[in-house]
């Protein structure tokens, strides 16, 4: 893998979702479902065309995680927001914790949440969705009421996280600037040894055939990124690409890796682009 041009998708060709909006709230994907969120909406893009098929109005989107037909939303201070794809529309839960979220992903059945820079939390499934079927397009996940989550388990780690993905079936932990990952076994709540890529690095994703780190440099005149790709099992560097502007978020699926970019000075209403990676 060389820097080779990635391939750049815009949804606004076709339905104008993206400007005056940033991808702030960043991309998911699962089971060929493109997910992205703006600072206002959430929309799930047809995976043909890139335009939107749906949207779903909430405010304040910070990550999400999808698998097969749900969505995990995490919008600030910490709340998380279950969406579930219907044939005629969704269905929607709001999940609320006493614990500050910092992030979310989701792993053997279950969402694990970073409560603090600490505590990896599981958070169990809810069953079928407690809150209003909303019909397509637009259902409004800033109206649900919030049910008390439990927490299945709690695994407190020494070293200070603000991050956390999964893939390869393991959770990786990480703060954006650092240089070492930590992982810890979703099966287990143990946590094996870490990782130390020898680059400084924002964001994490992974999965069996491969780690992707992302570097990004913040400029207003020459904002870039570079993606760096290693074998997740023997961290051996498999190539780097360079991307012109600073990345906002990453998603990988077993075939390709979906990154948000924003190509201007950082603003609420900068556009972003969706960009395609597929590794040789």
């Amino acid at each position: 893998m060389g820097d080779e041009e990635p391939t750049v998708l815009d949804p606004g060709e076709s339905g104008g979702i993206i400007e005056p909006e940033s991808l702030a709230g960043g991309v998911a994907v699962a089971k060929n479902r493109i997910w992205v969120a703006t600072n206002r909406d959430v929309y799930l893009l047809s995976p043909k065309s890139h335009s939107p098929l749906s949207a779903g109005a909430a405010r304040n989107v910070e990550s999400l995680v999808a698998r097969a037909n749900k969505l995990w939303i995490l919008s600030s201070r910490g709340k998380i927001s279950e969406l579930e794809l219907f044939a005629n529309g969704f269905g929607l839960t709001k999940l609320a914790s006493r614990n500050e979220i910092l992030d979310i992903t989701y792993a053997n059945g279950a969402v694990w949440a970073l409560a603090n820079p600490r505590d990896v939390l599981r958070l169990p499934p809810q069953g079928l969705p407690q809150g209003v079927l909303g019909q397509v397009p637009r259902p409004n996940l800033n109206d649900l009421v919030p049910p008390e989550v439990g927490i299945g388990e709690r695994v407190r780690v020494r070293q200070r996280n603000t991050a956390i993905a999964f893939g390869n079936d393991m959770l990786w932990l990480y703060e954006p600037g650092g240089r070492t990952i930590r992982r810890l076994d979703p099966h287990t709540g143990r946590l094996r040894p870490s990782l130390h890529p020898g680059i400084a690095f924002d964001d994490v994703a992974v999965n069996a055939d491969g780690l992707w780190l992302a570097q990004k440099y913040v400029s207003h005149t020459h904002p870039a990124s570079r993606l760096t790709r290693f074998d997740p099992n023997t961290m051996e560097s498999q190539g780097s690409i360079r991307l012109p502007g600073v990345i906002q978020s990453m998603a990988l699926d077993r075939e390709r890796l979906w990154v948000t970019l924003l190509q201007g000075p950082p603003s609420p209403l900068e556009p972003a682009l969706l960009i395609e990676v597929a590794p040789e």
